[in-house]
């Protein structure tokens, strides 16, 4: 039961970084393309 338990939170920080990094990556990308259109 606890490996389940901590397995499940290591996915679960795993997929929060993955937004995270995904979000930032998106940002960075708009914030590129107001620089390039101007």
């Amino acid at each position: 039961m606890y490996t389940m338990d901590k397995s499940f939170f290591l996915r679960m920080l795993i997929g929060i970084q993955i937004r995270i990094k995904a979000s930032t990556k998106r940002k960075n990308n708009f914030i590129e393309y107001i620089l390039i259109c101007n």
